[in-house]
């Protein structure tokens, strides 16, 4: 079984659980890639796509990362500025769902909270001041993960999934 963690991070945070993953894969058959405008899709029975999440969704290049990927299983993981609650994380999935071809197998969605820009943050605080002190809160917490628990975490989403699928 070939596996392949195709990752875009745009602080480090999805960079840091991509590297957990591949890291756990329990087969010399594996690829990391971190994807770019130029870079292509390698072939792979399992996925592992990691991204940033911005307003409940993906970038375009992993919207089309994954419309390029027609086979196969496909697990996502994804670092954001919320906490990730149960509720948070099914909106990601619904979201991420569109992306998905109808002849992949989802396999699952790992999430934990991520460092934000300067920019993000004070963004986010900008559009909502009547909760500032809450937002603040937020982010600095944010701001010592992903921790070594989220990698772990991260790490023992990936073997789940590996255990599903063998």
């Amino acid at each position: 079984m070939k596996y392949a963690v195709l990752y875009q991070s745009d602080t480090g945070n999805t960079e840091s659980l991509a590297m957990a993953i591949y890291d756990s894969i329990d087969s010399q058959n594996k690829e990391l890639v971190k994807l770019d405008e130029d870079v292509e899709i390698p072939e792979a029975d399992v996925y592992f796509v990691g991204f940033p999440v911005h307003n409940q969704n993906c970038s375009f290049m992993i919207m089309d990362c994954l419309d390029k990927i027609e086979n196969g299983g496909v697990a996502l993981f994804a670092t954001c500025g919320m906490y990730p609650s149960e509720k948070y994380i099914e909106k990601i999935e619904i979201a991420m769902s569109v992306w998905l071809s109808d002849s992949v197998e989802y396999l699952g969605i790992y999430v934990c909270q991520g460092r934000i820009t300067t920019e993000q943050r004070n963004a986010f605080i900008e559009d909502m001041p009547q909760v500032s002190a809450k937002l603040e809160e937020m982010f600095d917490e944010g701001e010592i993960h992903p921790d070594e628990e989220d990698l772990r975490e991260a790490a023992v989403f990936a073997s789940n999934v590996q255990n599903v699928i063998n």
